[in-house]
């Protein structure tokens, strides 16, 4: 299976651009980018540690916030719990009257030391982008490393 985003050359941080045929494959993809660099998420799922849920819940008055919010919602709510996210379960993103909805869950595991790869700080705010080709979404965004 081919994954649905890759990782590009950047001088200090990671970036990626991540795709998906609908707003909300884009999503999931860039979530699972941002998970895959802190942990080995195969590793993750095949484990034996009980699997857990974490619910995400945001809205954002653009396209481009609304990605921030929930990768820096993603990142808070695995690292607050001690769990590393291997997958997107769910993600359905709504527009009502020009406000962004989101609902996610991420499936996680208890953080082993043997499963991580990198301490992610946070998302930036700078080359973020959401948009939409004529066959796909794609997604932009820097994790601060």
């Amino acid at each position: 299976m081919q994954k649905g985003y890759e990782f590009k050359e950047h001088t200090a941080d990671v970036e990626f651009v991540a795709k998906g045929p609908s707003i909300e494959a884009a999503f999931a993809n860039a979530i699972l980018a941002m998970l895959d660099t802190v942990a080995d998420t195969a590793a993750i799922k095949k484990s034996k540690s009980k699997k857990s849920r974490i619910v995400i819940r945001d809205s954002a008055n653009n396209i481009e916030d609304l990605l921030w919010i929930v990768l820096q919602d993603v990142l808070s709510a695995t690292d607050s719990r001690n769990v590393f996210g291997y997958g997107v379960e769910k993600l359905n993103i709504q527009n009502k009257k020009s406000t962004y909805g989101i609902y996610a869950v991420i499936s996680a595991k208890q953080q082993k030391p043997k499963y991580s790869y990198i301490y992610v700080k946070g998302v930036s705010r700078f080359g973020m982008e959401v948009k939409e080709s004529p066959k796909a979404w794609l997604v932009k965004a820097v994790l601060d490393v």
